[in-house]
């Protein structure tokens, strides 16, 4: 069985919390069916087993061969090397747009940290983010085509974590101009995977309250 770290929320150290990339571990391994165990950490107060034995304090982690993993992409490699089916690894021709879009997250967090609207940071944002509604107008239903992939893992829960944070903080609704998104984040909720693993929205409000010291 993999056993693995992750982030607990905020408030609630009982319910997995807004950690996107936490959740990429999580949906990777929902989609393999892969059984494991998962450990809840919470950051504010970490445990001393994890702080003996994952010394960087970092999530998401996972063991292999008795010390801890900590870099998110090594560790869905390995998950992909261990259990190859059903095969999640992006498809070379869309390795392009994998890199452009799972860096969405920089310019999430460039404009939820933003406190000046004429710094370019929205501007940014909206760039990348057409970018991204025209990629999938042109190539959909997925990311990289007909099939599910690490790309979707990748970008999904940047996706579902700052609709939330920009509504909240920012009351920046950015689905109003870019069908192709709402259309693919709406059948993105239809999988399991992703719904199961995805926090409560009182969670990732209270996990940016502390990451933006509001």
């Amino acid at each position: 069985m993999v056993e693995i770290c992750a982030k607990a929320a905020v408030g609630n150290p009982e319910e997995l919390g807004d950690c996107p990339f936490c959740q990429r571990v999580i949906v990777t391994l929902k989609e393999k069916d892969v059984d494991y165990q998962l450990n809840l950490i919470n950051l504010d107060d970490k445990p001393q087993w994890f702080i003996d034995e994952c010394p960087s304090g970092e999530v998401p982690a996972m063991k292999h061969e008795g010390r801890w993993v900590d870099d998110v992409q090594i560790i869905i490699g390995m998950i992909e090397e261990w259990y190859p089916e059903p095969r999640l690894a992006t498809p070379d021709e869309f390795a392009e747009a994998e890199h452009r879009f799972q860096n969405l997250y920089g310019y999430f967090v460039g404009f939820l940290q933003s406190q000046d609207p004429n710094d370019g940071t929205l501007q940014g944002l909206q760039e990348e983010l057409n970018a991204l509604d025209e990629h999938l107008g042109e190539n959909g239903p997925f990311i990289a085509g007909e099939d599910f992939t690490a790309v979707d893992i990748n970008v999904v829960p940047l996706l579902v974590n700052f609709i939330v944070a920009c509504n909240h903080f920012k009351d920046y609704n950015f689905f109003e101009d870019m069908p192709n998104i709402r259309t693919y984040c709406e059948s993105m909720w239809s999988r399991s995977s992703i719904t199961d693993t995805t926090p409560a929205d009182e969670y990732i409000i209270a996990g940016w309250e502390q990451k933006l010291n509001r």
